[in-house]
């Protein structure tokens, strides 16, 4: 048997969790962070062994682990140095925000009488000028997240075309009553 070895160094601000099951010889190994979450199973205990030191997990054997889950892991650990953004426009007569704490809190003032507040944590915030801001992370499961309830905050009127809205998304203006007769 060909024995290969295969090192995955991990980033030193990860935690690493191994269980070993006593009863049968199943391992889980879980490596997660306030952003990230990643787990894998493996049948065995033999050829799988983890340095504290180095913050590496070392496998001795590639049919230890199936391909998917190396793959998994290598998409996991390549997705960290990546920032992923979604741009937001809002357009509408008297539409305007205002940035608070150093570009964490935003204020939103869409003609309403309560105040619209949205605080973003593990986030950047990017002005890009009046009417735009980006939204940047590492995580892109939690940048969805909070892009979605971002533009729930206001939903785009297919009438007026006023909201808010992601930067490319395309909206079909509708047709009033009046503007069918003409």
């Amino acid at each position: 048997m060909k024995l290969e070895k295969l090192l995955i160094k991990l980033p030193v601000y990860f935690n690493i969790l191994i269980i070993n099951k006593n009863y049968s010889n199943d391992i889980y190994i879980i490596i997660f962070n306030d952003n990230f979450f990643f787990k894998t199973f493996k049948k065995n205990d033999k050829g799988i062994f983890f340095d504290k030191k180095t913050n590496t997990i070392e496998i001795l054997n590639n049919n230890i682990i199936n391909k998917k889950n190396i793959n998994n892991l290598n998409f996991f650990l390549k997705g960290l140095n990546y920032y992923f953004y979604n741009k937001i426009k809002f357009k509408g007569k008297g539409y305007k925000m205002r940035f608070y704490d150093a570009g964490k809190l935003i204020n939103f003032y869409f003609g309403k009488s309560h105040n619209t507040i949205m605080m973003y944590r593990n986030i950047k915030l990017l002005i890009l000028g009046k009417y735009k801001f980006m939204l940047l992370s590492s995580n892109n499961k939690n940048l969805i997240d909070v892009t979605k309830k971002t533009i729930k905050i206001k939903y785009i009127n297919q009438y007026t075309l006023r909201g808010l809205r992601l930067s490319k998304q395309l909206i079909l203006k509708r047709t009033g009553k009046k503007g069918s007769y003409v």
